[in-house]
């Protein structure tokens, strides 16, 4: 799948309001070493990349009801996520036949999102820092190289792990903050375990009871568990 797909991360930063997308260099060459920084967890009352954006159970709009979004990106110019909680039915196994490793292994493929379905986009567990990638939080990276991916696959080291995401999630500059306004999205620290190893069907009231109890914690009832009734 080499040289198949992809933009650059610095850049898969949208106006949506204009629906446009900017392409970007490959990412698959890049130099810079990449320096794994401990990211603390807790209450998050700002939007950066490493948290997670949680559907409040009043949204219904379709393409995000019940969702949570990983933010892998986020500055000035815009912010880009995926869905987390989302797989398909699609086995990687038939979408992507030239990476042989995933032959036998019943991995799915993701929806990350209402845009650029076409897109594919990688998150990467690894106990050694990857490069070049982009480092979203703790152990869990950003890429866009399928050679990465069998790379990763081909050490088989017992804890790292992937996920593909089909399409991804962007917001203008305003625009986020606007739906945060209207009480769209909660904000709470990212979880690689939540990301790779939770029950997808499950990571949502997860979300929603640890938003919940955190709010509680710090004296503040803005989301109350009965929510979830």
């Amino acid at each position: 799948m080499k040289g198949t797909i992809l933009p650059v991360l610095a850049a898969l930063i949208l106006l949506l309001s204009a629906t446009i997308f900017m392409t970007m260099t490959e990412v698959g060459r890049a130099k810079a070493v990449i320096v794994k920084r401990p990211i603390p967890r807790g209450l998050q009352r700002e939007v950066a990349k490493g948290v997670f954006l949680v559907a409040d159970p009043r949204l219904m709009d379709t393409n995000f009801s019940k969702t949570v979004v990983l933010v892998i990106h986020h500055d000035s110019d815009g912010t880009m996520g995926v869905i987390i909680n989302r797989p398909t039915a699609t086995r990687l196994a038939g979408l992507l036949p030239d990476i042989k490793e995933l032959k036998d292994r019943m991995d799915a493929l993701y929806l990350g999102g209402p845009v650029f379905h076409e897109v594919l986009l990688l998150l990467l567990r690894s106990q050694v820092s990857l490069q070049p990638a982009d480092q979203v939080l703790d152990d869990v990276y950003f890429s866009q190289s399928f050679d990465m991916l069998a790379a990763l696959l081909k050490e088989n080291r017992s804890k790292d792990a992937f996920r593909v995401y089909a399409g991804y999630a962007g917001w203008a500059p305003r625009q986020l903050q606007a739906e945060f306004d209207r009480g769209d999205w909660r904000i709470v620290q990212g979880d690689p375990d939540i990301v790779f190893i939770h029950n997808p069907a499950d990571i949502w009231t997860e979300m929603i009871r640890r938003s919940s109890e955190q709010f509680i914690k710090n004296g503040i009832s803005r989301y109350p568990l009965s929510a979830l009734e």
